[in-house]
């Protein structure tokens, strides 16, 4: 078993927890590995098994597993991660680095190498070649459903009796996820609470993360980012997942990142937990194209 140590940097974005699993190679390419909405580090435990010649750093998005949240009356736009990003970047003291992403993960790697192609030297998507977009024409709709979640009073956290009764509500979420992959995820994004009535759990994540941001990229903007990314890029996305209805988008976005390779994988969305074994040897052989 690869072990891993909790790195805990004070950065611009706040306080922000890290994973990182050392490669034995003083030489081995530094991965930052940036999870999907809702999950956390530890969606890449499995993956990080099979890279050891990867030096590997996998960090919770602010409002996810163990970093601070956002202050009172901030939001999480997609746009503020990439800020996040940035400022780990910085607090790690790197010129550039490579990014392995998954889903929002793959969404915010894509653009940041994009904004700042000299800052990324390879990059890995997994179901997450940049965001999700909206059409022009809903721009004032998105914006309506936006203030209207503002307004809503905050609910008390919902409370569980055990961390089972946690996973199998995130079993049985929006999207597939497997048992094992959502026990992983649940173990870093609960909280355990004592109070007069006995211990109970809560979530850790950020109820604010679910807020409708309020305004979103379109199609044409997220292609004119994809054809600025300068770094060699590797998608792979799942056959049976829940992005296949925007089969005909992904395509398109494909086709104009100029340095691209792409696989699909027999697997659902969270395919990077339950096939790491199968997909890990091509990502560590990508990563260390030009590498000592």
């Amino acid at each position: 078993m690869r072990s891993c140590e909790e790195i805990g940097l004070d950065t611009r974005a706040g306080g922000v927890a890290l994973l990182h699993w050392p490669s034995p190679n003083p030489d081995a390419p530094k991965v930052v590995c940036l999870h999907g909405w809702l999950d956390n580090a530890h969606s890449f435990l499995p993956l990080a098994q099979h890279l050891p010649g990867l030096d590997l750093y996998a960090l919770d998005f602010p409002g996810h597993g163990h970093s601070d949240h956002r202050p009172p009356g901030t939001r999480y736009s997609f746009s503020e991660y990439l800020f996040d990003l940035d400022s780990v970047r910085e607090a790690l003291g790197w010129s550039e680095m490579n990014i392995l992403g998954h889903s929002m993960g793959g969404g915010v790697g894509s653009m940041y190498a994009a904004a700042l192609p000299d800052s990324v030297r390879r990059l890995v998507v997994l179901d997450g070649l940049g965001p999700v977009t909206r059409k022009e024409s809903e721009t004032a709709q998105q914006l309506r459903r936006s203030l209207e979640r503002a307004r809503r009073p905050r609910r008390p956290l919902r409370q569980f009796d055990s961390i089972e009764q946690m996973t199998e509500a995130r079993e049985n979420g929006f999207l597939d996820i497997s048992r094992p992959a959502a026990e992983l995820i649940c173990e870093r994004a609960v909280r355990e609470v004592q109070d007069e009535q006995g211990v109970h759990y809560v979530w850790r994540t950020d109820p604010e993360l679910r807020w409708a941001t309020p305004i979103m990229f379109s199609e044409k903007q997220v292609l004119n980012c994809l054809e600025n990314i300068q770094a060699p890029v590797l998608s792979l996305h799942a056959a049976q997942g829940e992005l296949n209805p925007f089969q005909k988008i992904i395509l398109a976005r494909r086709a104009v990142v100029p340095r691209l390779r792409h696989r699909d994988i027999e697997g659902n969305h969270h395919f990077h937990m339950d096939l790491a074994e199968h997909i890990a040897p091509e990502i560590q052989d990508f990563f260390l194209e030009n590498n000592p």
